[in-house]
């Protein structure tokens, strides 16, 4: 697939994701809303240009970065169609900000994506009950492990930064080894908050932000942004989603945990009811 084909199609599904939000879910501008979207989108394009950089496989190549948190607390808080208008906002003043070559739409998706899924997901289309959001968490969380796992102990070498690095039986070992104790904290976790907040009395359950979480790190970072890095800068796919899938282990972790505390605590500030 070459970069005009790849393109038309995300050109084509944004416009098909507009239709589906203005269609189906119209919005009342308010001025509340309004500033609150500007923090969001202000704060989302400030953030991508505070990633960390930290150790793994032996030097500076793990990037963590929070810039999708605050397009996904837009979405929920805001809906569909603020969601879709602040991710267009966004991807436009991150490329004003830091122009890197002509705008390539396959990213301008992804943000999308990132912004949309929850909005939709905590919107009147989820009719999930607790115990099948639970499911469909349990399910989600052990393909994504089963997966990383298999693509740990398939390898035999990996790039990064250019570099190649050969993978040896202890390194496999200590990634697995990782990956099985973030698992294990997030199950804590989501048992924690299962027993301490009520399902059905939370808009803004654990369970839903979690299955959000899921959903854009499969979708978005799994399996999107892998086909755009290797229509553009020619990165094997195969080698990208390898790296991605073990930092994945790592920054699901950190969004669920540190972005529901910060969904809690936007909630509270626009004093929504229903929102704890």
């Amino acid at each position: 697939m070459n970069v005009l084909i790849s393109q038309i199609i995300a050109f084509i599904a944004i416009i098909t994701i507009g239709y589906i939000v203005f269609k189906y879910f119209p919005f009342k501008i308010m001025t509340k809303d309004i500033s609150l979207a500007a923090f969001l989108v202000v704060a989302s394009v400030v953030l991508s240009y505070f990633s960390l950089m930290i150790p793994l496989f032996g030097f500076m190549s793990f990037k963590v970065g929070f810039s999708q948190m605050p397009l996904m607390i837009l979405g929920v808080i805001l809906g569909p169609g603020w969601a879709f208008i602040g991710a267009l906002v966004q991807d436009f003043l991150d490329i004003m900000i830091n122009p890197s070559g002509f705008p390539f739409l396959g990213f301008t998706l992804n943000k999308i994506l990132i912004a949309t899924i929850p909005a939709l997901w905590f919107c009147k289309w989820n009719k999930l009950t607790q115990k099948q959001t639970f499911k469909l968490i349990w399910l989600l969380l052990f393909s994504i492990y089963a997966l990383t796992l298999i693509g740990i102990w398939r390898a035999t070498s990996i790039t990064v930064n250019l570099t190649l690095l050969i993978f040896t039986t202890e390194m496999k070992l200590l990634l697995s080894l990782a990956c099985s104790v973030v698992i294990v904290l997030l199950i804590l976790l989501m048992l924690y908050f299962k027993r301490k907040y009520p399902f059905e009395k939370s808009r803004y359950h654990i369970a839903n932000w979690i299955v959000c979480v899921l959903l854009i790190e499969i979708i978005v970072q799994l399996t999107l942004t892998p086909i755009w890095l290797d229509i553009m800068y020619g990165i094997p796919y195969i080698m990208n989603v390898l790296v991605r899938m073990v930092k994945s282990s790592f920054m699901i972790f950190l969004n669920i945990t540190i972005g529901y505390y910060v969904l809690r605590l936007v909630s509270k500030i626009r004093k929504d009811p229903n929102g704890l």
